[in-house]
């Protein structure tokens, strides 16, 4: 089932795919800042696929805007990163490629 701003309804998983996703998407946080549009934006998708991604307020917390500037350069959000273990991190900081990789991930 996908979602998008037409189709806003939450995915429904079985209680076992819902367990590997909630799994899955542990190993992914997003920093943002609360109005930031494109922040909200992602955060519902979030929300509509019903993911468990660590929110990371860069503006709340410093040591999440120094950690975020330290892996990318910058202090430009949203960002996603991925830190799976045994393997480096990965950093997505462009808004459609994060929401690319969220739709075609967890889908």
């Amino acid at each position: 089932m996908a979602t998008s701003p037409l189709n806003p309804q939450y995915v429904k998983r079985a209680p076992e795919q819902q367990r590997q996703v909630n799994e899955e998407s542990a190993h992914l946080a997003l920093y943002y800042y609360e109005s930031c549009d494109t922040c909200i934006r992602i955060i519902r998708l979030i929300e509509r696929l019903c993911l468990r991604v660590e929110l990371r307020n860069i503006r709340n917390v410093p040591a999440f805007r120094d950690h975020l500037l330290h892996g990318t350069g910058k202090q430009t959000v949203p960002c996603l990163i991925i830190q799976e273990r045994g393997k480096q991190p990965e950093w997505i900081s462009e808004p459609e490629a994060i929401i690319d990789y969220l739709e075609k991930r967890f889908v």
